[in-house]
């Protein structure tokens, strides 16, 4: 059933990624809206699961940009698996932990993937980097990350009889 709900969330994310977003928001400022399923996914339910999410849709956003193909899913796959090996020292795995990894996560993505593309040769404009950091990137994959927490939490609520 979770498995179900990776890959429905996952391909829902993938036509906003390719079919609205572009639209909306210039290409310079374009969130990667997998990665906070990815950091989600790895916090929450394990890291074989990330890792699989991480290989599948950076493949499928590699394949369909092809710009600097494999960088996506290098990324991808070293969040989830850093992630994934250090999901137990995270002891208290609340929304707000969830959100602040996705920040810290969603900087360092954006801070790698300049610096790959910059070492592939592939030319970007000149302040790319300064426009990527301060632009809504960061703040909408942290609204995505707290909608996956909801979605992937375990927690169950009981009901409080008087």
């Amino acid at each position: 059933m979770i498995i179900f709900r990776l890959f429905i969330a996952g391909f829902i994310l993938i036509m906003l990624q390719i079919g609205l977003f572009p639209a909306l928001i210039p290409e310079i400022n374009q969130p990667e809206l997998i990665l906070p399923m990815i950091v989600t996914v790895a916090l929450l339910i394990g890291k074989v699961e990330a890792i699989s999410v991480a290989a599948i849709f950076g493949l499928l956003l590699d394949l369909y940009f092809r710009r600097a193909f494999g960088l996506r899913l290098l990324l991808f796959v070293s969040i989830a698996t850093f992630l994934g090996s250090y999901r137990e020292k995270f002891t208290h795995k609340s929304m707000f932990t969830v959100a602040v990894i996705t920040v810290i996560c969603g900087i360092t993505y954006t801070v790698f993937y300049w610096l790959g593309l910059t070492f592939l040769g592939i030319i970007l404009k000149q302040n790319a980097l300064f426009i990527s950091l301060f632009s809504l990137e960061v703040p909408i994959q942290v609204i995505f990350s707290i909608i996956f927490y909801k979605i992937f939490s375990k927690k169950r609520y009981r009901k409080v009889i008087y």
